[in-house]
């Protein structure tokens, strides 16, 4: 990984959920600097790459999700995202990963309005791509499905059968993290514009 050795790299620390969490350890062990980056944006000039993890999703009928559950939603699926491509597209050189969500082109019943959020999130990432290459940044949008991770939690599985990932063949957190890896290893003149990834159980 001599691409990553001794570079910056930003990482969304909204939630410090599992996935950054690995992440870090990972872009440790491979010598570059990872450092976490709160809703203050602590934008440091020589950042190579930034990394967006940020996500919530309430599940239910639509007449049973609150207004306050809508914002929270909308806040963590959308609004941060965008504001974090934002500030790092003024970094000449950047590089951002924006870790999404297949619901994007895929959702379900019950997570209407999640699905419709980063249906949103997936539209701007495509469109900011374009206006943010004069300042030399790439955009990347990669949407996961099927992840074993905490951001369940609290998800009645009984309920909603289906819609939370079955752990057996979900991606694990390791693959997710390698995946992101492995997308700032490309050549520097590849861009993924946007990438649909899940495990091959849920191909």
């Amino acid at each position: 990984m001599i691409k990553l050795y001794q570079e910056r790299i930003a990482i969304s620390g909204i939630g410090n959920g599992s996935i950054s969490t690995v992440l870090y350890k990972e872009l440790q062990g491979v010598g570059a600097k990872p450092f976490y980056v709160g809703r203050n944006f602590e934008c440091a000039p020589d950042t190579l790459y930034a990394i967006c993890l940020s996500g919530k999703i309430y599940v239910g009928k639509s007449e049973e999700i609150t207004d306050k559950q809508l914002a929270e939603m909308w806040q963590a699926n959308y609004l941060y995202p965008r504001q974090f491509i934002d500030r790092y597209a003024k970094v000449n050189g950047c590089s951002i990963i924006v870790v999404g969500s297949n619901a994007a082109r895929y959702g379900g019943m019950y997570v209407e309005d999640y699905a419709a959020m980063k249906a949103a999130l997936l539209k701007y990432t495509e469109l900011k791509g374009r206006t943010i290459r004069e300042n030399n940044v790439k955009l990347a949008l990669l949407n996961f499905g099927g992840i074993d991770s905490l951001f369940w939690n609290g998800v009645n599985s009984d309920c909603y059968k289906g819609i939370v990932p079955d752990g057996e063949i979900a991606l694990s957190i390791t693959d997710v993290v390698r995946t992101i890896i492995a997308v700032m290893t490309l050549p520097d003149n590849v861009v993924i514009k946007d990438a649909t990834i899940v495990s091959k159980g849920y191909q």
